[in-house]
């Protein structure tokens, strides 16, 4: 039987209220934004990702978006 090893979280999953890109030729930054108040926008955390690392997320989101 194949088990997967825990691996703890250092922080509790968030909602985000958007996101932005930018790109450059082997790395994606993608900041995770909050809207605290109709003016306000924060980075409340940011990833970067590679090429490759974009892909898995891509079939990822597909697998989740498709499962009914």
């Amino acid at each position: 039987m194949n088990e997967k090893k825990f691996i703890p979280r250092q922080r509790a999953p968030f909602v985000s209220m958007g996101f932005r890109l930018a790109s450059g030729d082997e790395l994606c930054i993608v900041d995770f934004l909050d809207l605290p108040d109709d003016n306000v926008t924060k980075v409340e955390t940011s990833i970067a990702i590679t090429k490759n690392q974009a892909k898995k997320l891509i079939e990822g989101l597909q697998e989740f978006i498709n499962e009914d």
